[in-house]
């Protein structure tokens, strides 16, 4: 025993851990029931630990009583509970269940427990008196109350269970005619074992006889006629209050022993005790009837009063009250008997009983009468009893008759009893304590319990229960009936339907039969039988199976219901039992139940192998048939063949991606065949990803441009595999990017890119492709890593728009040396936000035009007419803009936005007896911080048009040149500027000036606002109708400029001594559309030819020429063209072919000269012989290639010969 708990001990210890969300002290605990289930033992540890302690079922007399209670709120069921120690929470929920409908009822309840507990109650004081007889008696009044304790239901206001013994009650109210299990959980255990309670009739048997018993109102109902025996007691009356009271009466006993009862509902009216009194002197109440049918019983009287007080009429007379001037009279006992008087004491006279007259008080006497007997409930119990008399000090209190009746109180030393419910009448009065309340009354029916179920009784007898008929389908079923009438028809049922009625009338003990052809499978059947009466009795069903088909059942290794198999065959068998086989049949359907094979065996044959199958659905089965022509067939089972090997090809990414960023996704796409596609697995870098094989596409991320292989795998639903890679080159990975996301229109931002690439880079260019326009762009690459960057200025939106996302990417051109490959880049998005210049409305103000006269200054009313170009940048873009204004003097132009604005302005100013006056300003910067531009007009009647001429040192006109006037204002001793012109393509610009009386300076710019010249202080004077004034600005532009190299250009031009070829190769970055000329050409003695005259238009590219191998000269030259005036020779190069010079080296030339040198020194006899050895010894030496011969040299060198010898013969 020690082992086995030690083991169970170690189980718990790891338990512990998968019960951590229990109440552990509640889990581990058990119930053990005794004393007839009564009392249960609460012990932990499952039953090997210490004991908790014991609760016992007191409010029943066994766990198998249903209790009867009295309608309304009252404590229904006690436990005597004895704890060895405090049990927190011990007393759980309680689950009540409605017994009429099994439903779980939520209802209020609250625990109570049986307590002392104290109360008040008049305080009595009595003096002697002088009675009319000359004797003395008492007389009392209430003075006062005190305290006084006594047994009752208290409220318990806690769910722990204390330590030591307590009785604790449910309390609950109870509705009419309702039964309630009540389930108590304590210790976390539920008390399976219980009892039951309720407000209808308590159902007994006793032998032959059914029993009802009722406590409270309720209906018996019945559906044929019922001969009964009925009981009715009256409730029973109170005690009178005051001293020596009298008891209460009886109620009624009324019982009938036979009463026949036809078909109906019948009420029931079970009575209430008289309630208990506690007035001085106040006569107790009489008990309410009670009545079934036609039998009555009436209420018991009320006792009297201390206080001469007769008792109460009754169904039992209640006793009379004791008094100070000689007893009063008993009640009298309208159907029982009646109540004993009262004497002139101490004492009251008790109750009548149902059997007896209450006893005249005196001397102890005044007890209540005895009930009568009944047997009506299968046991002899005694009703209705009369309940004893009060008694003052010094007398005897009565005691309560047999039956039920309760005992007088004692004043000062016992209280009365009340009636006990269901039988006889209240206690009497005593001082201090009031009066007791009288027993309820009762109604009990009793009745044969076989002439309550006048229905026929079926008894089947064969087949038995689950008989199996193999042989024959001929089925008998009988059953003999017993009925005390005769049966008027009996109905076979089959499987719940019914079948056939035979209508013969039958006697009782019949044999009925019915015979039956079945089918194959299960059968429930049973037989109703009715008689004349109308009611009718169902047997309890019974089964029976027929089978009289062959067993066929599948053997092993036969594909399951929708099996995939990877092979083109598969085996059938099977297992037959039958002794009467004919044959069996294979069957082999396509999935549209079209039969595709099939073949029969009348051997011993049991399996057949399908092979040589298509892929594809199939469904199969095999028949059997037995020489009787009976058949059964397998289930059909369908199956699936898929023996080839699914086919998925990568189709993406392609071989060659022209472009990718690192770190960003690549699609992957690609195609398959396969009618069951499973899974397909994509693996990359090792990884493995799991897809969708019908999407057909997914995305992988590139984190290297190292591994540039995938591999897809598909599975189908058969288990076949297949497999395809793919490996891709990338031209470029865009390493990195530098852009600005959110800009402005009109701004110059910086676009970079930087990228790399694996091909050989013999040249390269970029542009940037930015929203459909094409931008060059700066590149430099050094071992396959390229940086390329490009300023512009951002375009403008849509007019409608105020921000938009604009689009871009790079345009590359690499040459390998052999060819060009041109690849965009991955497209990014810049978000673009307009700007502009306009008139002042909520933005802020950057410039306010202020129109005034020209000789005060003071401001002037005019008419405005602007046009406007605004931007950020360099002014590659400009947004332009105009207003039209009139009749104010200032004009304010804001900025929406906290940046530089440069502004071109062209502005029209107009008023009355004022001459119109025009101003361009160019490049003006203005920003939030508000400037002031004074803007002025002449008075017509003093100004002059004079036109000022501006030209170059060739007096060649110079156009686009601001010219600004300026005023000199002696008031202020300033030179205020009046007017701002630009020149037209003339020179010209047309001003107007006062002639004679003003001083003016004039200053020169460019249109990048450079100064170009001021001139000195002038006086307009002139001397005909039509003034001009001359300016001539010296020119400044660089002539050697044509001469530079280009900038963003880059070119090389070589040539191959092996092939022969020259090779000129550029990279154009410039923007402009360019013609790109290679031309070669061969020099020899006989004159020069062109070898090679090509071009292209490409901004990278190559061109080549191919010289052969001839002896000669050569002058290759690379041209760029882009306007008949723009013509520049990029490079140059002279080379000779099969040149021995360069065999031959600087030793060669040497060798030459100590030649030549030799042949002039020959001649020193004759210098005109030594000439032409020396120009012979020169052709010869140039024709053989040891030193360079072109045409020019060859005629140069020879006429110097012919000179000299001309020279020497002359002379």
């Amino acid at each position: 025993m020690n082992k086995k708990l030690f083991i169970l001990m170690l189980c718990m210890v790891f338990l512990i851990g998968s019960v951590s969300a229990l109440d552990f002290d509640s889990w581990n605990n058990k119930l053990t029931y005794s004393e007839n289930d009564m009392k249960i033992s609460l012990d932990n540890w499952w039953g090997f630990g210490k004991n908790i302690g014991t609760a016992k079922l007191k409010s029943h007399k066994s766990v198998d009583e249903k209790r009867l209670v009295k309608l309304g709120n009252s404590t229904l069921i006690w436990y005597e509970i004895n704890f060895l120690e405090l049990y927190s929470s011990g007393l759980g929920d309680v689950e009540i269940t409605n017994v009429n409908t099994g439903e779980i009822i939520d209802r209020d309840y609250y625990f109570v427990y049986w307590g002392n507990e104290t109360y008040q109650v008049p305080n009595y004081v009595c003096d002697n008196v002088l009675n009319k007889n000359g004797t003395i008696g008492n007389e009392c009044y209430e003075s006062g109350t005190k305290d006084k304790t006594r047994e009752a239901w208290l409220p318990y206001n806690s769910r722990d269970i204390p330590k030591g013994k307590i009785t604790i009650g449910l309390k609950l109210n109870m509705f009419m005619d309702e039964t309630l299990d009540i389930v108590w959980k304590i210790g976390g255990k539920k008390i399976k074992k219980h009892a039951v309670v309720t407000s209808g009739a308590v159902e007994t048997i006793d032998g032959d006889f059914t029993v009802l018993t009722y406590a409270n109102n309720g209906t018996f109902n019945i559906t044929f006629q019922l001969n009964t025996s009925v009981l009715v007691i009256g409730g029973g009356g109170s005690g009178g209050n005051g001293g020596a009271g009298g008891g209460g009466g009886a109620g009624e006993f009324d019982f009938v022993n036979s009463l026949v009862l036809s078909v109906g509902d019948y009420n029931i009216v079970v009575g209430d005790g008289g309630a208990a009194q506690s007035g001085v002197n106040t006569n107790g109440l009489n008990g309410s009837g009670s009545s079934f049918h036609t039998v009555i019983g009436l209420g018991g009287g009320g006792g009297g009063s201390f206080n001469n007080d007769d008792g109460e009429a009754g169904g039992s007379g209640g006793g009379g009250g004791a008094g100070g001037a000689g007893g009063s009279a008993g009640g009298t006992g309208l159907a029982g008997n009646d109540g004993g008087t009262g004497e002139d004491g101490p004492e009251g006279g008790g109750g009548g009983g149902a059997d007896a007259v209450g006893g005249n008080a005196g001397g102890g006497n005044g007890d209540g009468g005895n009930g009568l007997t009944s047997s009506i409930n299968g046991t002899s119990t005694t009703y209705a009893g009369g309940a004893g008399g009060g008694s003052n000090t010094g007398g005897i209190a009565g005691t309560g008759g047999t039956g039920g009746g309760g005992d007088g109180g004692l004043q000062g030393s016992s209280s009365p009893t009340a009636g006990i419910d269901g039988t006889g009448g209240g206690g009497g009065g005593t001082f201090g304590s009031g009066s007791a309340k009288g027993g309820d009354g009762i109604v009990i029916i009793r009745y044969k319990t076989s002439e309550a179920n006048p229905a026929p009784t079926v008894n089947l007898d064969s087949p038995a229960n689950n008989t199996n008929f193999t042989l024959t389908n001929i089925v008998v079923m009988n059953a003999t009936i017993f009925d005390d009438t005769n049966i008027t028809n009996v109905t076979l049922y089959l499987n719940n339907v019914g079948n056939e009625t035979n209508s013969t009338s039958g006697l009782n003990n019949t044999v009925w039969n019915f015979t039956k052809n079945m089918g194959e499978g299960d059968t429930f059947w049973t037989l109703e039988a009715c008689n004349f009466l109308g009611f009718c009795t169902n047997a309890s069903q019974r089964l029976f199976n027929v089978n009289t088909t062959p067993d066929i059942q599948y053997g092993n290794g036969v594909p399951q219901n929708e099996a995939n198999i990877t092979v083109n065959f598969f085996e059938v068998n099977v297992t037959i039992t039958e002794d009467l086989f004919k044959n069996i049949t294979f069957d082999l359907y396509n999935r549209l139940s079209s039969l595709n094979q099939s073949v029969t065996f009348t051997n011993s044959s049991r399996e057949k192998v399908w092979g040589n199958l298509l892929d594809g659905n199939y469904s199969y089965n095999v028949t059997v048939a037995t020489i009787t022509n009976q058949f059964n067939s397998t289930s059909t089972r369908n199956i699936s063949i898929d023996s080839t090997n699914p086919n998925i090809t990568l189709t993406g990414p392609p071989l060659i991606i022209g472009s990718h960023i690192l770190n960003t996704n690549l699609t992957i796409n690609w195609t398959f065949v396969e009618s069951n596609p499973d899974i397909c697995i994509i693996e990359y870098e090792r990884v493995n990803v799991t897809v969708t094989c019908s999407d057909l596409t997914t995305e992988i991320n590139t984190t290297n441009a190292v591994n540039r292989t995938i591999i897809i795998y598909m599975n189908d639903t058969f288990g076949n595999v297949d497999s395809d890679n793919r490996t891709w080159q990338y031209n470029f990975i865009e390493t990195s990017s530098e852009f600005t996301v959110d800009v402005f229109e009109t701004n110059n931002y910086t676009f970079a890119i930087n990228v790399t690439t694996t091909q050989l880079v013999s040249s390269f260019t970029a542009f940037l492709n930015h929203n459909g326009t094409i931008h060059s762009a700066d590149s430099t690459c050094t071992s396959g890593d390229c940086e390329i960057s490009t300023i512009i200025d951002i375009p403008l939106l849509n007019p409608t728009q105020t921000t938009e996302n604009k689009t871009f990417f790079w345009q590359l051109s690499i040459f390998n040396g052999t060819g060009t490959s041109q690849i965009n880049t991955s497209t990014r998005t810049q978000n673009v936000t307009a700007i502009n210049f306009e008139r002042c409305g909520t933005t802020p103000q950057a410039v306010n035009f202020t129109i005034h006269r020209e000789d005060t200054r003071d401001l002037l009313s005019s008419n405005f007419n602007g046009f406007f170009q605004s931007y950020l940048g360099t002014g590659d873009v400009k947004k332009e803009s105009n207003f039209s204004g009139s009749g104010q003097s200032h004009y304010e132009f804001c900025i929406d936005q906290n940046e530089t604005f440069i502004v071109n302005s062209q502005i029209d100013l107009s008023a009355t007896d004022f001459s119109d006056r025009h101003y361009s300003f160019v490049k003006d910067e203005f920003t939030n911080v508000s400037i002031d531009r004074q803007l002025f007009l002449v008075n017509s009647s003093v100004a002059s048009v004079i036109i000022i001429e501006v030209k170059d040192q060739g007096l060649i006109p110079l156009e686009n040149i601001i010219v600004n006037i300026s005023r000199f204002y002696p008031g202020i001793g300033q030179f205020i500027q009046i007017e701002n012109q630009i020149t037209d393509e003339f020179g010209q610009i047309v001003a107007k000036l006062v002639q004679n009386n003003a001083k003016y300076r004039f200053n020169f710019f460019n249109i990048d606002n450079v100064l170009l010249k001021t001139s000195d202080d002038l006086t307009i004077a002139c001397r005909s109708l039509i003034c001009i004034i001359p300016f001539v600005i010296e020119d400044t532009t660089n002539e050697f400029e044509r001469f530079e190299n280009l900038t963003i250009y880059t070119s090389t031009l070589t040539f191959d001594n092996t092939t022969n070829v020259f090779t000129f190769t550029w990279a154009d970055q410039r923007g402009e559309f360019a013609t790109t000329r290679l031309e070669v050409t061969r020099y020899l003695l006989n004159g020069s030819s062109v070898v090679c005259n090509v071009s292209s238009t490409s901004i990278l590219s190559t061109l080549s020429c191919e010289v052969g191998d001839q002896s000669a000269s050569y002058k290759a030259q690379s041209f760029r063209t882009t306007t008949e005036e723009d013509r520049r020779r990029i490079s140059v190069l002279n080379v000779k072919v099969n040149d021995l010079t360069s065999i031959f080296g600087v030793e060669g030339l040497l060798w030459v000269l100590l030649l030549l040198f030799t042949m002039i020194g020959i001649g020193a006899f004759n210098p005109s012989v030594g000439a032409i050895l020396y120009g012979a010894g020169f052709i010869i030496m140039g024709i053989i290639g040891v030193i360079s011969m072109p045409p020019g040299v060859f005629f140069a060198n020879t006429l110097l010969v012919i000179l000299f010898v001309w020279a020497v013969n002359k002379r």
